[in-house]
């Protein structure tokens, strides 16, 4: 008689028995053979679906030319509001120049005081940024005409930078004890192209030459003995030509 025990220990080998391997080869190719049939019935699919769409292509046509041979002023009509609708789709401007906008260079991680642009333009950026394209020219050209005259320093960025970082500075920004860093990426960008313009002679000097300026709603006492020229934005332009004596 056969104990359970027996029976238990013998029912594990029966089942590994009839277990078989499936080799390497026949799983790999039955992959393939299954990967084909998806594909084909997804290729009958797409095909279906272009039939069909051409299906519905061709009685549209059919249903057109059926209205159309109904009355001849119809085709007429049809050519007619083809040509309208070509017109006004040629006199929409390409998509580039649709979205055209303005890319704002990205505020500089480090500034160069030997560059004359970014002297010039910091120039700019801190002493009329919020003035009109004018009044932002006319800074930037005094600090080209000192550059230019023999009382002055020779060079943008050291007229910019005359009369040292601490105390009599010719430009209050210079010497304030704040950073230098621009923070608004459009202001700066608009300072690096009047800049530029400037320094390549592109723009004329609206303040007839001037080396001073001050905002208006100041009287320094050095503004006595020159002649006072042109009021451009908030500022008021000198020359160096001194006045008169009665």
């Amino acid at each position: 008689m056969t104990t359970r025990r027996q029976q238990k220990s013998a029912s594990p080998g029966v089942r590994n028995a009839a277990v078989e391997a499936t080799p390497v080869s026949t799983a790999f190719w039955q992959d393939i053979r299954w990967s084909l049939e998806t594909f084909a019935v997804f290729v009958v699919w797409l095909l279906g679906c272009l039939l069909r769409l051409l299906g519905l292509a061709f009685r549209g046509l059919v249903a057109l030319g059926r209205w159309v041979a109904a009355s001849p002023r119809r085709g007429l009509d049809l050519l007619i509001a083809a040509a309208v609708a070509a017109s006004l789709l040629s006199l929409v401007p390409p998509e580039t120049d649709v979205q055209q906008a303005v890319v704002a260079p990205p505020l500089p991680s480090a500034l160069d005081y030997s560059s004359s642009l970014d002297c010039l333009a910091l120039n700019i950026y801190h002493e009329a940024r919020g003035e009109p394209r004018d009044g932002q020219i006319a800074v930037a050209m005094v600090v080209v005409n000192r550059a230019k005259d023999s009382r002055f320093p020779n060079s943008v960025c050291d007229v910019v930078k005359q009369g040292g970082e601490e105390r009599g500075c010719q430009f209050s920004w210079w010497c304030d004890g704040r950073s230098d860093k621009p923070t608004n990426r459009a202001a700066w960008a608009e300072s690096r192209r009047l800049a530029e313009a400037v320094l390549a002679g592109d723009i004329q000097d609206p303040t007839g030459g001037a080396l001073w300026y001050h905002a208006d709603h100041v009287r320094p006492a050095w503004r006595m003995p020159i002649v006072q020229g042109p009021k451009i934005g908030r500022h008021v332009f000198y020359a160096s030509k001194p006045k008169a004596q009665p």
